[in-house]
């Protein structure tokens, strides 16, 4: 026994030390609020500090108990399915271990409860057979996705390419996705605001023009920007065309999973990402292999092809639930105007989350690989993986936070539309806050333990990854993972101010994420290195504490809120947008009315 303390001891140091390290910032930045804007008495915070105390105490057993016991026996059991390589092995315990910790969450126990009309059991074992059946689809498609890039990888070497074709050929991808995910950030809200509207009022008609006339839209305008920056980049003709084609098909896809989520066709979704990997991991193999196209080149092309398949099937799903018409295409159109804040929204949220990553491409940490082309690897990777943890927080926003609050929501909107009473109204307010004040502690705590955790395991986890993880990289991914926890729980908040149509709100604090994320990083470039990141972790936190106080000040007087911000006379905005929608629907009636002429010319 004395030997197995004294063999522990070293070990329990450092797992406090990391403890310390992981929980003593947060600490200290809870201190400054309260000595400064948020004042509380001592008592509370007094226990907050005996709280801090237990929880590096736990954390420090907690580590200590999960490398000594609980991570030998996941590698153990992790390294015995791998071996035996059959894949209905592998799924079936997925879809055990979703089951079994679903049935464990306390929120769907309380959520049973409030569900007189089902069985307990019932509800508990239906959501938690759900769970696990889309943690089986998700790790099939994370594990196809994973084949597919080491098929690449496997061809590349195959055939004897050079590293830096291989780094172009990411580099390529990457470009393509970030700008392509930046163009349609823009329209993604107020679109899916028009689908919604659509859905609700009944006319379903008008949902399929407008999936045509928006993806025209910012097929127009993202292939004008992206094509003009192909053209100076470095990038062969060849290249620019291939990563041009591959962007246009990007956008399509990335605008068709705003219709695809009302079809909850998942079956045939997952059918078209197969067929696409598929076909790109075959066309890839043939061009690349047995053809000896350039790796670039061939792989891109197979590549295209792949979500060329897959947007085509993509929209077959859409043809075959919604109805074809000739409505006009450009409706949406006024929708942008009427919520032009949500389409800032989104496109200030994505700028903040890739804005560090680009300008550390340009930094001392980036390498040039063609031209315009450029990476960071040492920061790219660990950002990649630091990002995975805040998909907790992702899963209990729709899991907690909306089965929990979105009744209570409800049913307090509901009493203004049916004229009751000022007594219930009252109540109906202070039980939805009570359940949001709740739920959205729940979700940062959640966060929190889970960021807690990655950081106490990341140096033994990441260095049995093949990614060649140093110091530096070490110290950028517990930067970024602090970070992209901030961010989610701030994400959080967003999402409650725009349940609360509070869009001015919502498009402020995205902007203070984009402005101060993409300046602060850019300010870090002018110090040493190891401090890359703590741009984007400033950013965040600033957005985080604007949600934070915006909701809280936006809840005080929520009645208010609700009756005295309302227009006294119904408004309609019509800017730009809608002016565009004019424009191009009289051209295109023009346009229709010179075909019928020529036709009755003709007969």
């Amino acid at each position: 026994m004395d030997a197995i303390l004294k063999a522990s001891l070293p070990k329990l140091r450092e797992k406090l030390l990391e403890a310390l390290q992981a929980v003593l910032p947060i600490v200290a930045i809870v201190l400054v609020l309260c000595f400064t804007i948020v004042p509380v008495s001592p008592s509370i915070l007094l226990c907050f500090l005996l709280g801090a105390v237990l929880i590096v105490v736990g954390i420090m057993f907690f580590t200590l108990g999960a490398e000594m016991s609980m991570t030998p026996m996941g590698e153990r059991v992790g390294a015995v399915l791998t071996r035996s390589r059959k894949l209905p092995v592998i799924l079936g315990v997925g879809f055990l271990l979703g089951f079994l910790i679903t049935i464990s969450e306390p929120d769907l126990q309380v959520l049973a409860n409030q569900v007189p009309s089902i069985p307990n059991q019932t509800l508990i074992f239906s959501v938690a057979a759900g769970v696990g059946l889309f943690l089986t689809v998700a790790f099939l498609r994370m594990l196809l996705g994973v084949a597919l890039q080491m098929g690449i990888l496997l061809l590349c070497g195959w055939v004897g390419a050079e590293r830096a074709q291989q780094d172009l050929l990411v580099c390529m991808i990457t470009y393509t996705l970030l700008f392509s995910l930046t163009v349609t950030s823009f329209f993604s809200m107020p679109v899916t605001r028009y689908l919604a509207d659509m859905l609700y009022e009944e006319r379903e008609q008008a949902i399929l023009p407008s999936f045509w006339g928006s993806s025209s839209l910012m097929l127009v305008l993202g292939c004008s920007l992206y094509g003009l920056f192909l053209l100076v980049s470095g990038a062969t003709l060849l290249q620019g065309l291939l990563c041009l084609w591959l962007f246009a098909e990007m956008i399509v896809n990335w605008n068709g999973m705003s219709y695809l989520t009302a079809i909850k066709d998942y079956r045939g979704i997952l059918c078209s990402f197969l067929a696409a990997i598929g076909l790109a991991f075959g066309l890839g193999l043939v061009l690349v292999v047995l053809l000896g196209f350039p790796v670039p080149e061939g792989m891109l092309f197979a590549v295209a092809m792949g979500y060329g398949l897959m947007m085509v099937w993509d929209v077959v799903l859409l043809y075959r639930y919604f109805p074809q018409s000739d409505e006009s295409p450009w409706t949406f159109l006024k929708w942008v105007d009427e919520f032009l804040p949500l389409a800032f929204t989104g496109l200030c949220t994505n700028i903040g989350l890739f804005a560090h990553l680009v300008i550390c491409w340009v930094g001392p940490v980036g390498v040039q690989v063609k031209g315009l082309f450029y990476g960071a690897p040492y920061y790219d990777v660990p950002a990649l993986i630091a990002f995975l943890t805040i998909l907790i927080t992702s899963i209990n926003f729709v899991v907690s936070v909306e089965v929990n609050f979105y009744p209570k929501y409800r049913d307090y909107y509901s009493l203004f539309n049916d004229g009751g009473v000022v007594g219930d109204i009252v109540t109906a307010e202070e039980e939805m806050l009570a359940v949001l004040n709740r739920e959205l502690r729940f979700t940062a705590l959640k966060q929190l333990f889970v960021t807690a955790a990655v950081l106490s395991l990341e140096g033994t986890l990441l260095d049995l990854l093949p990614l060649g993880f140093n110091d530096l990289m070490h110290g950028y991914f517990r930067t970024l993972c602090v970070g992209y926890g901030l961010y989610a729980v701030g994400n959080t908040v967003l999402m409650i101010l725009l349940y609360f149509t509070d869009y001015r709100g919502a498009v402020t604090a995205a902007a203070v994420f984009a402005v101060s994320a993409s300046g602060f990083t850019a300010l870090s470039m002018a110090f040493n290195t190891a401090f890359y990141g703590f741009g984007f972790l400033i950013g965040a936190a600033l957005f985080y504490l604007v949600t934070l106080l915006r909701l809280d000040a936006f809840t005080a007087n929520l009645p208010y809120r609700v009756l005295g911000q309302q227009p006294i006379v119904a408004e309609t905005r019509a800017g730009r947008f809608t002016r565009l929608g004019l424009f191009l629907e009289t051209r295109s009636a023009a346009r229709a009315k010179h075909a019928a002429g020529e036709e009755r010319e003709d007969e």
